[in-house]
């Protein structure tokens, strides 16, 4: 069994695949402090899914902090196969950007997975913390894109920052005027985001002639799905799927 995980900064995703089989587990960053707590979390999770060995462990993060956690708790239940991927190895894809270091590994591990599933040209929209959306053009070269404040930091902000906006949590809304306060800001929060990514998609492409297939994950799609007309592969588990690609990708490199 291989264990994929995306350390987020709202939440850490955990995968378990083995052969044709395939869930996702999550859990609360903020209640682990130790590696062993992580330890006993990916061992319990395993142990879940009828005890089965754990072949290798394939991480990606935004949280540096918690990688060096996660890592060390991951050690101890696999030591040899534990492998924090980053954008030193672009893991099949060709980085077209200034500052390839900078790059988040969850853009590259959800690139790679939506290549791999569904080819190139390709842009990626995760709907996440932050809202992302990375090119991804023939001959798999990842372009770059666009990074925005996701649908839960826009409300948060609003409430944060004005005396008088309350604290709404992100949720699903219809495309009519808000009659209230609460309903006018997830108005304006998920129909925004999905009227922003829609004019980035319209004007990469405006810009160089080519045509994008359009892949959706991240925690708040959801919310903005029924209102983005660019829709063509819906994966909540983009990411971790694409971090079990990579971790195929890199067995068979390694074994050559």
């Amino acid at each position: 069994m291989v264990v994929a995980v995306d350390i987020g900064n709202s939440t850490v995703s955990i995968g378990l695949f083995e052969g044709g089989e395939f869930s996702v587990h999550r859990l609360d960053p903020h209640a682990f402090t130790r590696s062993s707590e992580y330890t006993e979390a990916i061992r319990g999770i395993s142990l879940a899914a009828d005890g089965q060995d754990v072949e290798g462990i394939i991480i990606c993060s935004v949280v540096p902090e918690t990688t060096d956690l996660l890592l060390q708790g991951a050690r101890a239940v696999c030591p040899q196969s534990s492998l924090v991927i980053g954008p030193a190895s672009a893991h099949g894809l060709r980085l077209q950007v200034a500052e390839p270091s900078e790059l988040g590994a969850d853009r590259i591990a959800a690139a790679s997975g939506a290549v791999a599933a569904y080819g190139a040209p390709i842009a990626v929209v995760d709907f996440g913390t932050a809202t992302t959306v990375s090119f991804v053009a023939e001959g798999n070269v990842f372009l770059g894109g666009a990074i925005m404040p996701g649908v839960g930091v826009m409300l948060r902000a609003m409430h944060e920052q004005t005396a008088r906006l309350p604290m709404v949590e992100p949720e699903g809304v219809s495309a009519t005027a808000g009659r209230d306060t609460r309903t006018a800001m997830l108005l304006g929060a998920v129909l925004g985001t999905a009227g922003a990514v829609e004019k980035i998609i319209a004007a990469e492409e405006a810009a160089t002639g080519r045509q994008y297939a359009v892949a959706v994950t991240g925690g708040h799609a959801e919310h903005v799905l029924p209102h983005l007309g660019r829709k063509d592969h819906i994966e909540p588990a983009l990411t971790l799927k694409g971090l079990a690609h990579i971790y195929g990708e890199e067995v068979i490199r390694t074994s050559a």
